[in-house]
């Protein structure tokens, strides 16, 4: 899910090509994105009754026919047996869940549906891995190696992603809050330390030395990583599956 403030929406496809789409957008997987949107505005967001929207694949649903067949003949009697609005045109549905008619908004495919939020709230967006026993929040854009270490990334969504994990863990217990906070060092430590190593790697070998500074935020991940070797399923889940790069999770439940 990528989140702002006005507006969430849910892929059923992700980096695939285009061409890929509509052979991919099956009535199991709207079915699969529908019912992990709708467990996580429950579980995280607090929302007891989702309010959630389909995203047509189409111009104007295919027109009766004219512009495609998806809309009318996979689309929405998925969107029916899912129980959620929907398809809706792609031109209007997000402007509707802007101004508050639904929750979420569930595209078919990566640009139709990031296009929209990172308009109107790029820097302010989060990412939120639904369908996981933790929380885990990101930044809503890339890596941008080319200014690492320059000091001039602009850190509005890392602050915007802190924020966000902080408010969904209010609702979570506290091995899940620590996790949280686990995530986030790892994030800080690879801002303030960029390297070819990947934050999982520098979770077990340690960060770049060189400074008291790097040491100390060392210290802090390894603290807390000790922490979370004796917590609950969900921080093991995290240590031994995860690894900061969600390696062996199964797609279907995650979004």
């Amino acid at each position: 899910m990528l989140a702002s403030d006005t507006l969430r929406v849910v892929l059923v496809t992700t980096h695939i090509p285009l061409r890929d789409v509509p052979a991919a957008v099956t009535p199991t997987a709207i079915a699969d994105a529908a019912a992990v949107t709708r467990d996580g505005l429950r579980q995280w967001f607090g929302i007891a009754e989702p309010r959630i929207a389909l995203c047509g694949m189409n111009p104007h649903l295919g027109d009766g026919g004219r512009f495609g067949t998806e809309d009318d003949a996979v689309l929405a009697p998925a969107a029916r047996a899912a129980g959620i609005a929907g398809p809706l045109a792609a031109d209007t549905v997000f402007v509707r869940g802007m101004r508050g008619e639904f929750d979420a908004v569930i595209a078919c495919y990566h640009d139709q549906g990031l296009i929209p939020v990172k308009l109107i709230a790029f820097g302010r967006a989060v990412n939120v891995t639904l369908g996981l026993p933790i929380i885990r929040t990101s930044v809503d854009h890339g890596t941008a190696f080319d200014i690492a270490g320059q000091g001039v990334a602009d850190p509005s969504s890392l602050r915007a992603a802190l924020v966000m994990a902080r408010q969904l863990a209010a609702r979570s217990t506290a091995a899940t809050c620590s996790v949280v906070a686990l995530s986030a060092l790892l994030m800080m430590t690879a801002c303030l330390n960029p390297t070819r190593s990947s934050p999982s790697r520098r979770m077990r070998t340690g960060a770049p030395s060189g400074s008291a500074s790097s040491s100390a935020r060392t210290a802090g991940i390894f603290s807390i990583r000790l922490e979370l070797r004796a917590s609950n399923d969900a921080a093991r889940y995290f240590y031994e599956r995860l690894g900061y790069r969600e390696a062996g999770v199964d797609r279907k439940s995650v979004v």
